[in-house]
C-alpha cells in the first residue's frame, strides 16, 4: 500500500498507519470533506485522504492521543 507522507513523519509513523490500514482499522469519515478520514489507534490519531483517482493514501497529519484525565483507582496505593 502506497502512503504519501507530505509532512515527512518518521518511517515508524507511516509503518504504523500502513499496518493499521492493512489490518482493517475503523476510520471516521470527515463530515465536511469527501474522502478524508480520521484513524485512531491506542496512542495516535491520523488524518488521511484517500484519493479516489489513484487509490493512494495521503497522510496529512498525525497527533498523539491524550491519556485519560481520570485516575484508575486500582493503581492508587495510598490515599492521603
Amino acid at each position: 500500500m502506497k502512503i504519501d507522507n507530505l509532512q515527512n513523519y518518521p518511517a515508524e509513523i507511516v509503518d504504523q498507519l500502513r499496518k493499521l490500514l492493512v489490518k482493517g482499522v475503523w476510520a471516521r469519515q470527515d463530515s465536511r470533506r469527501r474522502n478524508f478520514y480520521d484513524v485512531e489507534h491506542t496512542d495516535r490519531a491520523f488524518f488521511i485522504h484517500l484519493s479516489p483517482l489513484t487509490g493512494k493514501v495521503i497522510l496529512l497529519a498525525m497527533w498523539p492521543l491524550l491519556a485519560s484525565p481520570f485516575i484508575n483507582f486500582d493503581q492508587v496505593t495510598e490515599v492521603v
